[in-house]
């Protein structure tokens, strides 16, 4: 010890004479004749409590696990550290074809989410190293604004599900434990793709030792400790799923609220690009659960995912030589994870530090912002987002000034947050970005437009952006169900003469919209599911217009009186699903309530599904009634001045669905002026949105189309 001293003492001096780089070698220090009788093994002196020994070979160990130190947490410091590519060309190649990355670009990026960082109000301590940001670059391809999107949400859901993602230290038993028992083992060597493996055993968990939260905890922790792998962030990574000895006492440690919750957040906001998910071994009580999860799955998300029966079938598709034993390689589990459990201890601080970042959410934000995916379906497909370029096309952009009653600007304050300031800011940032997008060719920048995504994402500037590309985008790719649409088109005319559709001209006691669907008033003889989703565009085209709805929101009635099974069959089953994804993630709808009337058994298990993938907070807003009578006493004031007669009011439907369409001869102009925007939409995303034939069937299993269904 005394010996030790005297050399920690030596280097202590050394580092004060400001020397900018110290590097030890470890093996030179052996050398010296003092550290040799040091490397042999001491005895403390018993009054100490307890026994410590020292080996030449723990001390070599430390070279190659020597401490990470620990970034600052300062959002806006003086300096900020440079960034110096280090790995095989190799890599450099993959990531200028993959990702997009050159110098230029990388620089660039750094500096815009360095400053981006610096201006947010509500992010208050935050890494700004290299090392952090550029793996929110990567996984984006260099899309800044979606980085920052995916940083913010990954700020705050560290902090709303704070048992999950704080104080993850490698000294804790349960996870050291846990750790060693080899449930979650990440490979020391990668695949020929230059991809870090990942094998996830479950015949290693032990189902009555350990919780869901446990799982979570060692999960990130141990995605923490790689994240840093540069390889990693360009290459990717690859996930085994091996589900041998896998039992229903493993299904029961998780909730199907945190499960879904957990693998949300790992989607939505941590940094990781999985490339490719091997399932082995799947038991035949899952197989269920994984069709309904495949047929509800983007195509994009469903390539990435294979099947296999046994080790011998998984060994066709990936070299396993670098595997473990159990899969046939060569390596022990054991020491895998003893040398990872070093790898942790080494980066402990520097994970614990992660603590002490901080984001405020308002209180109503808690567990909901960023719902939606701030990059959705369109996965970092745009390069370059920044680069000096100006705005090709402009439609009409004009000043702002809020002229709605009081009681609006109330509400927009109190919950989209939004002020006169935060506003002007906003939008002034909001225009430079869509300015500065080569791929954005059209679009308007007017006010009103903007306000519309910044109000749906409570001013959350790039998520905003985000909303705007996906709108444009899908207002392509879905041309089908939105190009050339018109006041005048004869179908839609019908069905909101026929009730089909009915927006009520006078709005609830909090200020929202109220759309009235009537589906059993569809003539499926006249009318096909292309008019029904023609008809959605149009209308909700038609109210964006209005501040009034985008600030309060919607509300809905939806009643299936008279639905049949000639109506299901009206629908395709994955049109139907990517209609609704339309309404939810390109067109940014705010559901604030919805009241179901007269629910067909024929939707039942079409509503359980749904319902479990909705959010709580959504599951929440939807109310069932048996029946009119049961709607209006649920409603005590308001109904007979706002709903038809056939709900309990006094208006007149067909003198409302009139009154909706003079309306739309307003707008005209406006609706028109729709197909005037343009995105340039990468091939591969055209070539993978929703391109399913209507009656092919899904890969798990489930058939796209209810027109071949016989019924007994």
């Amino acid at each position: 010890i005394k010996y030790l001293f005297n050399c920690l003492s030596q280097l202590s001096i050394v580092l004060q004479s400001q020397v900018k780089t110290v590097k030890i070698s470890i093996n030179s220090i052996l050398n010296q004749s003092k550290l040799r009788e040091l490397a042999k093994p001491v005895t403390v002196n018993q009054s100490l409590g307890h026994f410590i020994s020292f080996s030449r070979q723990d001390i070599l160990k430390v070279e190659s696990h020597k401490m990470e130190s620990i970034p600052h947490v300062d959002k806006a410091p003086e300096k900020y550290d440079t960034y110096e590519f280090k790995l095989p060309a190799i890599y450099e190649e993959i990531a200028a074809k993959a990702l997009h990355e050159n110098p230029s670009i990388r620089t660039q990026s750094l500096e815009q989410m360095r400053e981006w960082i610096a201006k947010d109000p509500y992010i208050k301590k935050c890494r700004t190293d290299a090392s952090f940001l550029i793996r929110f670059l990567r996984v984006k391809k260099y899309n800044v604004p979606a980085a920052c999107a995916l940083l913010q949400k990954y700020l705050i859901n560290r902090q709303v599900y704070s048992p999950w993602f704080s104080k993850l230290d490698v000294s804790d038993p349960t996870m050291v434990k846990l750790l060693h028992d080899g449930f979650f083992i990440p490979l020391p060597d990668r695949d020929e793709r230059g991809r870090q493996i990942i094998i996830y055993r479950f015949e290693n968990l032990d189902s009555s030792k350990y919780t869901s939260t446990d799982v979570f905890r060692l999960q990130e922790m141990c995605y923490q400790t790689m994240f840093d792998d540069e390889e990693s962030q360009i290459a990717g990574y690859v996930c085994v799923f091996d589900y041998s000895g896998m039992t229903m006492q493993h299904v029961a440690m998780f909730s199907l609220v945190d499960f879904r919750n957990f693998c949300s957040l790992v989607r939505k906001s941590v940094p990781i690009r999985i490339t490719s998910l091997l399932v082995l071994n799947m038991p035949a009580f899952l197989q269920a659960f994984y069709e309904i999860t495949m047929s509800i799955m983007q195509a994009k998300l469903r390539e990435r995912f294979r099947l296999f029966k046994n080790i011998e079938d998984l060994k066709k598709e990936i070299n396993v030589d670098i595997f473990p034993e159990e899969y046939g390689g060569k390596l022990k589990i054991k020491n895998i994870m003893s040398d990872f459990h070093k790898k942790i201890q080494a980066k402990r601080e520097k994970i614990l530090a992660l603590d002490e970042m901080y984001i405020d959410i308002p209180k109503d934000m808690n567990g909901d912002w960023f719902q939606h995916d701030s990059n959705g379906n369109i996965e970092a497909g745009v390069i370059g987002s920044f680069r000096n370029a100006k705005m090709r096309h402009k439609i009409e952009e004009n000043s702002y000034k809020f002229t709605l009653e009081s009681s609006y600007k109330n509400f927009a304050f109190n919950h989209l947050h939004e002020s006169d300031n935060i506003r002007s800011q906003s939008l002034t940032q909001l225009k430079e970005w869509i300015e500065k997008d080569l791929s954005i060719k059209r679009c308007r920048t007017d006010a009103v437009f903007l306000l519309r995504f910044l109000r749906l994402k409570k001013f959350n500037v790039p998520a905003a952006y985000a909303s705007i590309k996906k709108y444009l985008t899908g207002f392509q790719l879905y041309s089908k169900w939105t190009s050339n649409l018109s006041v005048d088109e004869a179908p839609l005319i019908q069905l909101i003469s026929a009730g089909v559709m009915v927006p009520l001209p006078d709005r609830d006691e909090e200020g929202r919209q109220i759309i009235l669907y009537r589906l059993g008033a569809i003539d499926p003889d006249i009318h096909t599911a292309k008019d029904i989703y023609r008809l959605q565009a149009l209308v909700y085209h038609v109210l964006f217009e209005d501040e009034e709805t985008q600030i309060s929101g919607f509300s809905y009635l939806v009643d299936f009186a008279g639905f049949t099974m000639r109506h299901v069959t009206m629908f395709d089953l994955l049109e139907f699903k990517n209609s609704a994804m339309g309404v939810k993630d390109m067109a940014g709808v705010r559901i604030c309530k919805a009241d179901v009337l007269h629910m067909s058994w024929l939707l039942q298990p079409f509503y359980e599904i749904s319902m479990m993938m909705l959010s709580p907070k959504l599951r929440r807003r939807i109310k069932f009634f048996n029946n009119v009578q049961d709607f209006k006493e649920s409603h005590t004031t308001g109904i007979s001045k706002i709903f038809p007669s056939e709900y309990g009011g006094e208006k007149d439907l067909k003198a409302l669905s009139t009154e909706f369409i003079k309306k739309m001869e307003t707008r005209r102009d406006l609706i028109a002026s729709l197909n005037d925007m343009y995105i340039e939409v990468p091939k591969h995303m055209k070539s993978e949105w929703y391109q399913l034939d209507k009656n092919q069937t899904i890969d798990a299993g489930i058939t796209g189309s209810f027109r071949k269904l016989e019924l007994d």
